[in-house]
């Protein structure tokens, strides 16, 4: 939904009595920030997409307690570390012109992992941890069709080759 859509039914909620007025304030003050930011809403979109991302809620894991978050996420599922998995897969490091190192292919098809694992946490990232591999395997030769997140197709040497799984961190 677009945010000028949500500032309308906002609006049309004003009229209307609130039971609980306390969460709608939270919303409508989120939005009146968004909308004074003027009609260029990128920014609104990435702190969206921002948040969203530290927080997704993901499975509990043994030892470490019930995760959220991507950074957290990766830390828990497979031992990475959040600031390097950034650096990694950030625009500058992708916009170099150089050949996919093992360490970003490895990071891609974590963060990928937790991405799709996010949708079913117990049973992706817990019970049928295969499956999840095969659903990455999915996604990532329809990105690489459509040269989302490689400047091409992933070469057959590749470290994030279809079917080369990778194991969760012992922790």
């Amino acid at each position: 939904m677009l945010l000028p859509d949500l500032r309308i039914r906002f609006l049309e909620a004003e009229q209307t009595f609130v039971k609980k007025p306390l969460p709608f304030l939270r919303k409508f003050t989120v939005l009146r920030r968004f909308i004074l930011m003027g009609p260029d809403t990128r920014q609104a979109q990435r702190e969206i997409v921002l948040a969203y991302l530290n927080s997704m809620p993901l499975a509990a894991r043994p030892h470490w307690g019930e995760v959220h978050g991507l950074g957290d996420g990766l830390s828990a599922w497979y031992g990475a570390d959040f600031g390097k998995v950034n650096q990694l897969l950030s625009a500058e490091a992708n916009n170099s012109g150089k050949p996919i190192s093992r360490d970003k292919a490895v990071a891609y098809r974590q963060v990928l992992n937790l991405l799709l694992g996010q949708r079913r946490p117990t049973h992706y990232l817990g019970s049928d941890y295969e499956s999840l591999q095969t659903l990455t395997d999915k996604y990532l030769r329809i990105l690489a069709t459509y040269g989302i997140g490689w400047s091409r197709s992933p070469p057959p040497r590749s470290p994030v080759r279809l079917g080369h799984r990778y194991s969760r961190s012992g922790r």
